[in-house]
């Protein structure tokens, strides 16, 4: 919407050409505000790989309108989860299973009602990658919807494998 009124001409202020388009400007605004996805992103990240992932995730839910809250995942409160509409994992494997500030993460959020929440479960890994199944099967238990299938990057991400994670980011926000 253009934000614009041409004003070499003499359109007094309280004329009806002008209480249209505030009228008009005010459900426009309103409007791209009710569409906004809330994001919480939570990332562990022992040698930046999976933190790169998950700003790349941000990076591409934010460009698509979404509204994204990222952080280290100890960081991250149970409020913060609750107002979420997509809660978003990021975590690397470590021996096998997903690192001891994640599965923190997991006790801390098992009391709280997921159901109906959404989420995307993302990572990278040196052998099978596999943190990011146990966390989507603790995820479905708790009745979340999980976007599947997950990202899971071997090693340092590619640029391909960033634009990857950008692009759901983007496809989240919009759906």
């Amino acid at each position: 919407m253009i934000d614009l009124l041409n004003t070499s001409k003499s359109v007094p202020i309280d004329s009806p050409i002008i209480s249209c388009y505030l009228e008009l400007k005010k459900v426009y605004v309103s409007d791209t505000h009710l569409t906004s996805m809330k994001f919480v992103i939570g990332y562990e990240s022992y040698h930046g790989n999976t933190r790169t992932m998950a700003y790349a995730f941000e990076r591409g839910a934010r460009e698509a309108a979404g509204e994204t809250i990222i952080k280290h995942i100890r960081q991250i409160k149970p409020a913060e989860i609750k107002s979420a509409d997509v809660i978003v994992i990021a975590t690397p494997t470590y021996h096998k299973k997903p690192p001891s500030n994640v599965r923190y993460f997991m006790r801390g959020i098992e009391k709280l009602d997921l159901a109906g929440k959404r989420a995307f479960v993302l990572g990278s890994y040196e052998q099978e990658g596999e943190a990011v199944e146990r966390v989507i099967e603790f995820l479905k238990l708790k009745g979340v919807q999980v976007v599947e299938p997950p990202i899971k990057l071997l090693g340092k991400p590619t640029k391909e494998g960033l634009e990857e994670c950008a692009k759901k980011g983007r496809e989240l926000a919009t759906e």
